[in-house]
């Protein structure tokens, strides 16, 4: 608050719509939707009064998770979509693919797989184009739990292992942790729970390795 009045002393009108991406962040972890997208809606404000597209695609991704800690999926689902138009006009393909990312969680759920598949397939793709490994594996993680929902463990299972062998080829080991995640699910919604220990103790190892207690702690549950 503090950053904010003095920012908006100064008259730095872009300053203070960053400084209210923080806050809307903040809001949202503390479950407080309705004051994140607030936050989230006046920073789109401020970025579209300097004239900033990078920073309106910012604001209307801070909403689009808003939306979701709200439920409100068919919002966030659109919040997303602008936020994807904002960084293809300015070509961050990285921020385009958080923004599909998106998309995809905000249809998964909402349990619809179709149109959570076709926003991540296309996440996948630009981050296999542009080499971003991070958000090829968080697709892929999404398009794995996409075809479970859908149904379809088959393909869910092709695609965690075809990633895993990918990332293992690449050396990345943080997203090699993410495609056994992938297949733990896979063979626990298969019923083989012998096959998802091993993968989640794969997974487990991996990262005691890199100190990532955070995804251990979720890996565990």
């Amino acid at each position: 608050q503090q950053a904010l009045k003095l920012f908006d002393e100064t008259g730095d009108a872009r300053m203070q719509a960053y400084v209210l991406l923080v806050m809307s962040a903040a809001s949202a972890t503390g479950q407080e939707s309705d004051r994140s997208l607030q936050e989230a809606n006046d920073a789109l404000a401020l970025f579209k009064q300097v004239d900033s597209q990078l920073g309106q695609g910012r604001a209307w991704l801070a909403a689009g998770n808003a939306h979701l800690v709200a439920d409100a999926y068919d919002s966030g689902f659109e919040s997303a979509r602008s936020a994807q138009d904002c960084f293809a006009e300015v070509s961050n393909k990285k921020l385009e693919v958080s923004a599909l990312e998106l998309a995809a969680l905000a249809m998964l759920l909402k349990e619809k797989p179709q149109l959570a598949l076709e926003s991540a397939s296309q996440a996948l793709a630009v981050s296999r184009d542009i080499g971003f490994t991070r958000g090829e594996a968080i697709a892929m993680s999404t398009m794995v739990h996409t075809c479970l929902q859908r149904g379809d463990s088959r393909r869910a299972l092709v695609l965690a292992q075809q990633s895993l062998t990918r990332f293992r080829s690449l050396g990345d080991k943080r997203a090699e942790a993410a495609a056994l995640d992938a297949l733990m699910y896979v063979y626990a919604d298969k019923r083989e729970p012998e096959q998802a220990i091993l993968q989640a103790e794969e997974s487990l190892e991996i990262l005691r390795e890199l100190g990532c207690k955070r995804r251990m702690a979720t890996t565990l549950l």
